[in-house]
């Protein structure tokens, strides 16, 4: 939305070059999302981008679902020994299957029948496992607890 691209003006006026794309199957992009698709797509923006930075260094942002497919670019990224220089998670989720649940793009999807099968089910199938995905953890911005944000001031 409109926040991003505020944020991506700030960024730029700091002296960052923003380098923004729309998955397969959002926006202005054609064909259909898949956890395979993204990160082939994500690693060859990234390609893209180690081609033209020379030695500057080039950061992963991805943010709310996008850290999904942040994660395993990064993860890609270790295993050919080209990592980037950090990796920034705007708003993580800590469980694949429920965000992708509860994600406002499977909103019109999630009550057809087969909808697990269909869309959940792949998703899930990468290997990539959370220490938390059996117990789940709280961090203090998600806590209704005041006495969370006293323990950090």
């Amino acid at each position: 939305g409109d926040h991003r691209v505020e944020l991506y003006k700030v960024l730029s006026s700091l002296g960052y070059h923003v380098v923004t794309f729309d998955y397969r199957g959002w926006g202005d992009s054609v064909g259909t999302p898949s956890e395979r698709g993204m990160t082939y797509d994500a690693l060859h923006v990234f390609d893209w981008i180690k081609a033209r930075s020379g030695d500057n260094p080039v950061y992963i942002w991805g943010h709310s679902l996008g850290t999904g497919v942040a994660t395993n670019l990064v993860r890609r990224l270790c295993e050919r020994e080209t990592p980037p220089d950090a990796l920034i998670l705007e708003s993580p989720f800590t469980n694949i299957r429920e965000e992708a649940k509860s994600h406002p793009f499977s909103v019109i999807y999630r009550y057809f029948p087969g909808f697990d099968w269909f869309f959940l089910d792949p998703i899930t199938s990468s290997g990539i496992k959370f220490a938390n995905d059996e117990k789940p953890q709280q961090g203090p911005g998600s806590s209704p607890d005041p006495s969370m944000w006293s323990e950090l001031v």
